[in-house]
Order: C-alpha cells, then structure tokens, then sequence
C-alpha cells in the first residue's frame, strides 16, 4: 500500500505539491509500528491511550483502590514503560511517540484539559462562600504564589550551589538566581485537579473547602503569568548579551525598557485575561438565562470554556486567568436563578471532570517517554523536594500572619495551613509549562531537558507521597481544623 501511496504522489506532485506533503504525512504516521497497518495513525493512538486510561480506572477502582490521581498516574508511568520496552525490541517506532508528546501535549494539558477542568472547578465553587472569602482567595492565590515562588527559588539557588562545593568535581550543580526562579514558577502551582478530587473525598468543612479549592484554581493563573514574565526576561538577556557592545546610556534605555515592557506584558496576561474572563462568563449566563433547551444550554457552557481558552491564547493572555474567571462568573450569576433547569449542566460538568480527570494524569505518567535521565539532576531534584513543601507552608503562612487584624479575611487555624500545605500536590500544569519551554539552541535545549526531568520527578514525588499520605494527615487534623 505504501508503494501505492508514492506513485499516488508522483502523479499529483505536478498539480498539488500540499497533497503530496499530506500524503507524505500518512506514510509517516504508518511508521509507529514497523510492520502494521498503514491505517496506524493519530487517532489510532488517542483511542488505544483512551482505552487503556478506561482500562486503568476500571482496576483501580475495583481492585487497587487507591486514590485516583495516583493510580492513575501510576498507569500512565506502567504505560510508558511497556512503550519503552516494546520500542527496544523494535515492535514499537517510540521516537515518533516522544516527538508526538513533546509537539502537542503542552498544549493538550494546558490548553484543552486543564481549561475543562479549571471551568468545571471554578463553576462548581460554591458561589456564597466564595463571595464571602474573596479576599482571603485572592490574598493567598497571588501573594502567597509570589512568596513561594521568591522562597522556592532562592532556596534552590543556595542549596544547588552548596551542594556543588561538596559534590564530585564533574558535577556541576551551581544554577543561576534567575533560573532558579524560573524553575520555582514552575512547580509553584498546585494542581487544581489533584486538590478538589481530594477534598471530594475527605470531610472538611464548606469554608476551608472553598479556601482551598479556590486557591489552587487561581495560584495556576499566577505562576503561569510569572512564569512567562521570567521566561520573557531571560531570553530578553540572552538577546542582550548576544548584541553586547552598547554603552552608558544605551544599555540604560534598554533596561527602561525591559521594565517598561515587563509591566505591560503583565498588565496584558493578567489583567486582560480577567476582563476577557469577566466578559465570557457574564455573556455565556446571559446567553444561557434565555434559552430553555437543554442541549443547547449545555453545548453553550462548552462554548464559553473551549472559547474563553481560546481567544485568550489567541490574543496572548493568560488562558487559565480566563477560564477561571468566567467558570467563575457563570457559576455565580447562574446561582441568582438556578433552579432544575440547570441540573443538566450540573451533571454534565461532574461527568467532564470524570473522564477528563484520568486522562489528565494518565498523560503526566506518559511523559516519562520524552524526560531524558541525568543522575546529577534526579539526585539535586530528589534532595530539594523537602524545600519545593516547605516554601508552600511558608508562602501560606506569611499571608495568613498579615491577615490576622483584616475583618474581611477567613479566620483559618494554623491546622488548616498544614491541611493547605499537604494537599497542594503538583500536577499537569508544572510539566506543561516545563514542555513550553524554547528548545531552539545548545543551550535552551540542555535547560529544558534539565527543566522536564526535575519536573517529572517532583511531580511524581508529589502525587504519590503527598496523595498517599492526604487521608491519615487530614483524619489526624480534622479534629483541630
């Protein structure tokens, strides 16, 4: 059939070179296994993945019964692994797999996944605690994320530089400050996913629950916003360093300029991203509020969130900002006349997050195939990850201290800091935004092989010991909560 295939191309190539390039594309995708059907494609590899997710659930829920993310996450790592075996035996082309994963699974995480998840958690919130405790939310989501973000990496630059005075000579573990801080922006969002699938589970009052759900929604929206702040910043060094020459006041202009440009890039990503989000979700309730067709109805809650995402990536805003703020914004004016007319919606955003939610961790398993091991990382990682829990204690500590004298702040005990502290588990958000990363060059390319692989281990490290762990520390606090 492959020989088909090229002497179809050879006739049309004079006519339509674009199809001889999608043709050309088939032949590409028949190669993930060497000796199988042509017919093997792209969507051949989302059904089996889905298959095996489904698969996957099915024996955790029946047999394993351990919590969800974390036997979940543990198939996707099993998965790749069998990937990998079979890709050693030459039955399985993994290459064309990891060059799959490393184009679209940044963008499957970010853009599409988490979007869906981040709208369902956020409309799902409970709208009169979230009202109340609004100030406490915001407090904590973005000046506690900034904290753990300046503790993080300040913390990781000391420790990888100590550790480079005590560690055999050909290892080089010093990291720059600003690196640091990159990688501290990285792992500093807590997965939404992970923490509101917890709290479902566990007894915690309505209260913290909103506290804490609300703040994980929106400290993502935070580190993603730095992230791309830091991530701007470097490679506006890197351009620097590489025209250097310019003197005294030229090289000042250009600092002026970098700040100038820094703050409206925020200004831009997160303050647009709001009144995009503020606009979605006033004009989707709208828009929902007037009809009383149930499949319409539905259909227009997906428009808002795949919508929202979109035109926010597309006008270059913060895409989780946006979501959030208009779920958000649905969930509360949707509130002021909800009624059995919107038990469909209730329902169908439960079941997006059932299925959405094993896919998401399934594919954060999966991405072991595209990390590249280098001992010296894995052992630096493994060591700092006591630092990544204790500057999310301390970012929520400081903001809770200040706060003790505001009226307006929820009076949350020191128990439910530690409660906050455990069940923020890092997730699909860190590695997507650690997959984002340029890889065009020696040096970016080391940075972001570098950046994945510590990312994965974190991540890992996190589920399984933090989501292990969650049912006896909150059993143990609950009663001092």
């Amino acid at each position: 059939m492959i020989e088909s295939t090229l002497e179809l191309a050879s006739l049309v190539s004079q006519t339509d070179p674009e199809a001889v390039n999608l043709i050309k594309g088939d032949k590409e995708l028949s190669a993930v296994l060497p000796t199988g059907p042509d017919r093997f494609n792209v969507f051949s590899i989302v059904s089996l993945f889905v298959g095996m997710v489904a698969l996957a659930a099915y024996v955790n829920a029946r047999f394993l019964k351990l919590p969800s993310a974390v036997g979940i996450m543990i198939a996707g790592l099993v998965f790749a692994l069998v990937l990998i075996a079979l890709g050693s035996l030459g039955i399985v082309e993994v290459d064309w797999l990891k060059g799959l994963l490393t184009r679209y699974s940044s963008d499957i995480v970010l853009s599409l996944l988490l979007g869906l998840l981040l709208f369902a958690g956020a409309m799902q919130l409970d709208s009169k605690l979230v009202r109340r405790y609004r100030w406490s939310i915001t407090y904590a989501a973005t000046l506690g994320t900034g904290i753990s973000i300046l503790i993080t990496g300040f913390a990781l630059w000391g420790v990888l530089n100590w550790l480079n005075t005590v560690t055999p000579a050909d290892w080089d573990m010093s990291v720059r400050l600003v690196v640091a801080l990159l990688f501290a922006a990285v792992i500093a969002p807590t997965d939404p996913v992970a923490v509101m699938s917890i709290l479902r589970r566990l007894k915690v009052k309505g209260a913290i629950k909103a506290y804490i759900s609300g703040e994980s929604l929106f400290n993502d929206a935070t580190a993603i916003v730095v992230f791309l702040l830091l991530l701007q910043l470097i490679q506006h060094d890197a351009a620097m360093a590489a025209s250097a020459g310019r003197l005294g006041s030229e090289a000042s202009g250009a600092a002026g300029l970098k700040l100038s440009t820094i703050t409206l890039e925020f200004v831009w990503i997160a303050g647009g991203a709001v009144l995009l989000g503020l606009l979605t979700g006033l004009f989707g309730a709208y828009l929902v509020n007037t009809t009383d067709k149930k499949g319409l109805r539905v259909l227009l809650t997906i428009g808002i969130a795949l919508g929202t995402g979109g035109l926010a990536d597309a006008l270059g805003m913060s895409n989780a900002v946006a979501v959030t703020v208009a779920g958000i914004v649905f969930g509360q004016r949707r509130a002021d006349y909800s009624g059995s007319k919107d038990l469909p919606i209730h329902e169908f955003w439960k079941s997006v997050e059932s299925v959405v939610n094993p896919l998401f961790f399934a594919l954060i398993g999966l991405e072991l195939l595209v990390v590249k091991w280098n001992l010296q990382v894995a052992a630096a990682t493994a060591i700092c990850f006591p630092v990544v829990i204790f500057a999310r204690y301390a970012s929520l500590l400081i903001p809770w201290m200040a706060s003790l004298g505001s009226e307006r702040m929820l009076k949350i005990n020191h128990t439910g800091l530690m409660l906050m502290t455990w069940a923020g588990m890092r997730g699909g958000v860190s590695f997507a935004l650690a997959l984002s990363l340029p890889s065009e060059g020696k040096d970016n390319e080391t940075l972001r092989a570098d950046f994945l692989l510590a990312t994965f281990i974190i991540v890992v490290m996190s589920v399984v010991i933090q989501g292990l762990s969650i049912g006896m520390v909150t059993s143990r606090l609950s009663k001092r909560l």
